[in-house]
């Protein structure tokens, strides 16, 4: 989407990249898909999970092009932030509003947390991102997130990856070295 919308030169070497950390994913996940007993709603979660990354890509070619025309990411983080309250406050129309009376201290200390750091902090900190290189740089940066969760799993858990999840880290890794070069 970057090199049709922005005009971003997709070379060799990154579309070499992202097909690396494509393929590193795949190894790392899909060992671990049993597909013996899979109803549609799988298949629903899939698609929906394919929609998203479309969506994200959309998102981040725009939001990419919109800081080019801004003063940089934090209009672009506030912009985003008020179009998507604004988005949702219809679908909160359906809800009970009653229940907000229970929520405790915690919960709303959990709420804000979730509101400044993973959504406000989080979105801020792509913006940046995007705002200091292409798209397709940036994106490749997300694929290290499986690597990121199995490397938790390990330390937390204390569970051993097996020889196929590393290869899939390493093939990560590797692709996204090279599409950053």
């Amino acid at each position: 989407m970057s090199s049709v919308l922005l005009k971003e030169r997709f070379t060799r070497r990154k579309m070499l990249g992202v097909a690396l950390g494509l393929s590193g994913i795949a190894l790392i996940t899909l060992p671990g898909l049993y597909l013996g007993d899979v109803d549609l709603f799988f298949y629903i979660g899939v698609v929906c999970l394919l929609l998203n990354a479309v969506c994200w890509a959309l998102y981040s070619t725009l939001s990419r092009r919109l800081m080019s025309r801004t003063k940089g990411p934090s209009v672009v983080t506030a912009y985003i932030t008020v179009l998507g309250t604004l988005l949702l406050l219809p679908v909160s129309a359906t809800s009970d509003w009653r229940l907000i009376g229970s929520i405790k201290l915690d919960g709303w200390l959990s709420i804000i947390y979730l509101a400044a750091v993973c959504s406000g902090l989080g979105y801020f900190l792509w913006n940046y991102a995007l705002s200091k290189m292409e798209a397709v740089k940036a994106a490749v940066w997300l694929y290290l997130e499986p690597v990121a969760a199995f490397i938790g799993e390990a330390l937390i858990l204390g569970t051993v990856p097996n020889s196929t999840t590393l290869v899939g880290a390493a093939t990560i890794i590797a692709g996204t070295i090279l599409a950053n070069r």
